[in-house]
């Protein structure tokens, strides 16, 4: 059975907590995980039903038609994606409750996690949208300061193609760091309205406040943990490799289906368990700080 720490953990420590807990929650949550990998993943079997010269065209199938219906078939799939991002919001929710539960030493089945992620689902999701919104806009906005720099420099002379690679490098940075801080700071926001309850605007701001003053150690260990799952996932998707003696597009994309579920199906709960072991982390650690702070208060207010 897993245990919760009692007190803040290194960086480590709270790694290995993590393990322990998708060791202990994966089976249990292993329905809404499933769920939650296949609805992501659904959306790309909308190429099943594409014609194969749309999937992989040669120069000849160029045309106004090939354009105009090109042009449909991605505003279908892009549909597809908008319609599917609510049910993996919820599936999403559902299992992180389910693998709360099991950070508590409690079992809740899928059902009665899809029902509690029912009741949070209006809050993640404008919580979810806030997120995009919020990092869309930073993200342009560097974008924006960056090509006028990049402009300015280039008007300047430095017009080497050495110079301008590492330019181009440094704004690609530069526009990514907004969105890098801002995921950080509110990236324990959906997790709170599951695990606290908390409205949108309110788990937003404990995010902010359970981060601050431990952001380079949370950056730290959130980056490992993608790391680590995208090593799983590129280890996974060797799997594609069989797709060259499927003689057909469709079967090909079906394979993909299943080699995206199934790697969803670890790398989600994995992610999920990182996101829940450094947030009680986060909580003993604001909660020690909280602690400290009144007793500093106290002792200065003594003769």
């Amino acid at each position: 059975m897993y245990q919760q720490p009692t007190a803040p953990q290194s960086i480590g420590g709270v790694l290995d907590s993590a393990i322990g807990l998708l060791k202990a929650a994966w089976i249990p949550a292993l329905t809404m995980a499933a769920a939650c990998a296949a609805t992501s993943s659904l959306p790309s079997l909308l190429a099943v039903a594409m014609p194969e010269p749309m999937i992989t065209p040669t120069p000849e199938d160029i045309t106004a038609e090939f354009a105009s219906e090109y042009m449909a078939a991605s505003a279908l799939l892009l549909l597809a994606y908008l319609v599917s991002l609510p049910f993996v919001l919820l599936f999403g929710l559902g299992l992180i409750a389910q693998m709360h539960a099991t950070q508590r030493g409690d079992l809740l089945g899928w059902r009665d996690a899809l029902t509690f992620a029912g009741r949070r689902f209006l809050h993640a999701l404008l919580c979810a949208i806030l997120l995009i919104l919020a990092t869309g806009v930073a993200y342009l906005g560097a974008v924006f300061i960056g090509v006028l720099l990049f402009a300015t420099m280039m008007v300047a002379g430095a017009q080497s193609t050495a110079t301008a690679v590492g330019l181009v490098l440094a704004l690609v940075l530069f526009a990514s760091t907004p969105i890098v801080v801002l995921l950080v700071y509110w990236g324990f926001a959906l997790p709170l309205i599951v695990t606290r309850n908390l409205d949108t605007f309110a788990a937003l701001g404990r995010s902010w406040n359970l981060v601050r003053g431990h952001f380079w150690r949370t950056l730290l260990i959130l980056t490992i943990a993608t790391f680590i799952v995208a090593v799983i996932t590129i280890l996974v998707s060797f799997g594609a490799f069989f797709t060259a003696f499927v003689p057909t597009v469709s079967g090909q994309m079906a394979i993909l289906f299943l080699i995206n579920t199934l790697s969803g199906m670890v790398t989600t709960p994995m992610f999920v368990a990182v996101l829940l072991a450094v947030l009680h982390d986060l909580s003993l650690r604001r909660g020690g700080d909280d602690l400290h702070r009144r007793i500093e208060a106290v002792a200065g207010r003594s003769p």
